[in-house]
């Protein structure tokens, strides 16, 4: 091989090593435009209701925004709904943002006493998930436990080995798990309190050593 023809061969390796770095980065580049085109979306369906049939994909990929989802969130809990599958549903948006606002709006309706037992243990999930993200909280599975007594609401809670939640942009307050114990103790304790709630509280420290 010539000097000559060596010396093009290195230029051109030289020259593909250059040309692909710059088209790595664009494929990089151009998936987190997508990302953030894919948040915006979601926070204008949930925001605004449009367009309407995308609702369901929109609240499962806002809990990947960090930055939108706080905000989205929140006023997701201040227009909570009702069902059973759309609560699971905000539950599970709401855990994969861990942010303060959150926090605080799920504390607040959890001890709203006014508030539907159901949505109140959803809000109860999500700062349970907060503070100890491999407990997961499952409102589809819920039943009364014939026979057992006292009659009970069975276990709602479960577990998972490796969790993967983000940061939202305000993070969660110092705090937060001595604040969520206090609220599981309270339901725990409370003869009044509807029993879904006080059995849910009664799984977390009974069987899940909540408290330790």
């Amino acid at each position: 091989m010539t000097s000559s023809l060596r010396a093009a061969l290195g230029l051109a390796v030289v020259m593909c090593a250059a040309a692909g770095a710059p088209l790595s980065a664009q494929r990089v580049n151009a998936g987190e435009i997508q990302h953030r085109n894919n948040c915006r979306v979601a926070g204008q369906v949930l925001t605004l209701g449009q367009p309407a049939n995308r609702g369901e994909w929109a609240l499962q990929y806002i809990g990947s925004c960090a930055e939108e989802g706080g905000d989205v969130i929140l006023g997701l809990w201040n227009s909570p709904p009702s069902s059973d599958p759309e609560l699971q549903a905000l539950y599970y948006a709401s855990i994969h943002v861990a942010d303060e606002r959150v926090f605080d709006v799920a504390l607040s309706v959890g001890q709203d006493p006014g508030a539907p037992a159901p949505l109140r243990l959803a809000a109860l999930g999500t700062l349970v998930t907060y503070v100890r993200p491999d407990m997961v909280l499952s409102l589809e599975g819920r039943s009364r436990l014939e026979g057992v007594p006292p009659l009970r609401w069975s276990n709602v809670w479960g577990t998972i080995d490796h969790p993967e939640f983000a940061e939202g942009e305000v993070s969660l307050p110092p705090d937060a798990y001595v604040r969520t114990l206090e609220l599981v103790q309270e339901f725990a304790g409370d003869g009044d309190a509807p029993a879904l709630l006080r059995d849910s509280a009664y799984w977390l420290l009974g069987l899940y050593d909540f408290d330790r």
